[in-house]
């Protein structure tokens, strides 16, 4: 973290009711780890009851078969809940010429240090309504690649509701990224500069044409 900068975040998050989801999510979550839980200690106890009759419902050999599907149930929950939290809570922030992503897990890259970046498109559309679109498709969500010696870092310049990143974000990116001086840097500059603008021309259309 760069000492005396301050955080600029990106709204490449859910854009509503993200205070509500995140009470949804832990509250669901919990309620299903504790009935997979029991739901696990209870099957295992109906194991043992199956496979050994007469043996003590609670042990089946050197180890209880019901805390051991109890377990494995809870193992499971956990995995699906940091599937969850990864399509619920994603984030991206500027902090001077450090970009961060976190989308399950956390990626910082300095710009200024980056070896190469290019700007691609992908297989989503970006939700643009009928009176904007016409009877074309929408166009796709533009995703930015950087990469440094040690890493990559992806970043969707749309939310996950598939919304085109405003003006002000794309321009802030965009001076972020003139830090670097690597192959793409300035194309990739060049081109949200044009679309922040295109997009402040043609009052408030947030949806220029895809980087390829």
């Amino acid at each position: 973290m760069q000492s005396g900068m301050r955080r600029y975040y990106l709204a490449v998050g859910f854009q509503r009711g993200l205070a509500l989801r995140f009470v949804i999510v832990y509250l669901a979550g919990g309620l299903m780890a504790a009935g997979l839980v029991c739901s696990g200690f209870a099957l295992g106890k109906f194991l043992v009851r199956v496979v050994a009759d007469g043996v003590d419902p609670l042990y089946w050999g050197p180890f209880s078969l019901p805390l051991v599907t109890a377990m494995i149930l809870g193992v499971l929950m956990c995995f699906w809940m940091r599937v969850v939290l990864k399509s619920v809570f994603p984030g991206a922030w500027i902090e001077g010429t450090r970009l961060t992503v976190q989308d399950g897990r956390r990626s910082v890259i300095d710009l200024a240090a980056a070896r190469s970046m290019s700007l691609h498109s992908t297989i989503e559309r970006l939700a643009v309504p009928a009176p904007v679109c016409g009877a074309g498709p929408p166009p796709m969500v533009p995703l930015l690649l950087v990469y440094s010696e040690d890493r990559e870092v992806r970043l969707r310049l749309a939310s996950r509701e598939r919304v085109m990143l405003p003006p002000a974000q794309l321009f802030l990116l965009a001076n972020a990224l003139s830090a670097a001086r690597c192959p793409g840097a300035a194309e990739t500059v060049a081109w949200l500069r044009a679309t922040a603008a295109s997009m402040q021309a043609y009052s408030g259309n947030p949806y220029p044409p895809s980087p390829r």
